[in-house]
């Protein structure tokens, strides 16, 4: 009974203390981080009780959706549970406890996306400094893990070689389609795409190379991963475990205070090749049971998204937010627009959907402009001046 009190109060005491978007900020980590919990008991054969336990506590999770009550009083069960439960929750999260933080630095942020394989140095180091300084200020309380786009130094190349980004496995059709009638023509044909995969790896690669560099020159320990080079495919899929590895390897950097910095890739698919963007990137990571993501954030050459085009359109308006549903289905009214450079990855809507998806598990999802000041306060976890919002549609 005494436990009961306690746990009831906590819960108490947190619901008036708390904001709507915060309790289902945190009903939705917490019911995730139960979930990963019952499958790992399950992957590694842990006690009927164990699995029990924590069968449970998601049931509880679902009915106290709809009263209101907050992740705050799931993690409290948790706490009280069996500390082998607690262990197989998310050891990397609950026991490192800091901030993790996946942001995205868009093509058209890091390169001069008009100019074949120019940087934008400007860009490169502010992102760069941003960092650093919040490393300086708050230490191993919060991490980043950093994917880039390609811009000048990828979609160039994959245009001219007509390698488009991929979201879904290879079909037995597409497979078919590849074997069939082995000629000279269809070997040709390869040579020409397996030589446009190449080319466009050793542009991609020139730029994480570049932007790895001016991390490091900032005092910042970052990493280059590099996703072709772990067997990725190139919709990220983990049919072969490489995505897991590269998961793992993502997550011992973290662990080991490294900043870990992934570009988008061209990569083999199936028996062709195709584009792994760095929007499908950030929304595997951030949703990988290795991680508890706090925040994602999208940093762009524009203030967030707009009703239209702002580059052409002087009626475009910027959206403060936009909300997902459930199922990752976008509710605000969005114009995704086309580009207005040579993009193979999808442009804006390629984020959306990304974004969508990343919105929909709880995790806050923001959008801003490289070098102002709304961009520096979501590095420092503060909230936006102006940028947007993406989140979960709150229903309670």
């Amino acid at each position: 009974m005494e436990r009961g009190n306690e746990i009831g109060d906590m819960c108490s005491v947190h619901e008036r203390t708390s904001s709507p978007q915060e309790v289902l900020f945190l009903k939705n980590k917490y019911r995730r981080n139960v979930m990963i919990g019952v499958t790992r008991c399950v992957r590694t054969n842990r006690s009927m009780n164990n699995c029990l336990i924590l069968f449970v506590i998601v049931i509880v999770s679902l009915i106290f959706d709809k009263t209101n009550i907050d992740g705050k009083f799931l993690s409290s069960l948790l706490v009280h549970a069996d500390p082998l439960e607690r262990s197989c929750i998310d050891n990397d999260v609950m026991e490192e406890n800091f901030d993790l933080v996946v942001i995205k630095l868009g093509g058209s942020v890091c390169t001069e996306k008009g100019k074949f394989e120019t940087t934008n140095e400007e860009n490169i180091r502010w992102a760069a400094e941003m960092v650093k300084s919040v490393i300086k200020e708050k230490g191993l309380a919060t991490r980043y893990i950093i994917t880039h786009g390609a811009g000048s130094f990828g979609h160039h190349t994959a245009k001219e070689y007509n390698l488009t980004s991929k979201r879904s496995p290879p079909s037995n059709t597409h497979e078919q389609q590849l074997m069939k009638g082995k000629n000279k023509l269809n070997e040709e044909e390869d040579h020409h795409t397996m030589q446009g995969l190449a080319k466009t790896r050793l542009s991609v690669l020139k730029l994480n190379h570049a932007i790895v560099s001016a991390f490091c020159e900032e005092g910042v320990n970052a990493v280059g991963i590099s996703p072709f080079s772990c067997g990725l495919s190139a919709h990220g899929g983990d049919e072969n475990g490489a995505f897991s590895a590269m998961m793992k390897s993502i997550s011992a950097a973290v662990r080991s205070n490294l900043v870990p910095i992934i570009h988008g890739d061209a990569c083999l698919y199936g028996r062709g090749a195709g584009i792994l963007s760095g929007d499908t990137i950030l929304e595997k990571i951030t949703l990988s049971p290795l991680f508890n993501c706090n925040r994602a954030i999208f940093i762009t050459d524009v203030d967030g998204i707009y009703t239209n085009d702002p580059k052409v359109s002087t009626n475009a308006e910027l959206i403060p937010v936009v909300e997902v549903n459930s199922d990752g289905q976008v509710l605000t009214n969005v114009d995704a627009g086309i580009s207005q450079h040579t993009d193979v990855t999808g442009g804006l809507m390629g984020k959306l959907l990304a974004a969508s998806a990343v919105a929909r598990s709880g995790t806050e999802v923001v959008m801003v402009k490289c070098g102002t000041q709304s961009a520096k306060q979501a590095l420092h976890g503060l909230q936006c001046d102006h940028g947007t919002l993406i989140r979960l549609k709150n229903d309670m």
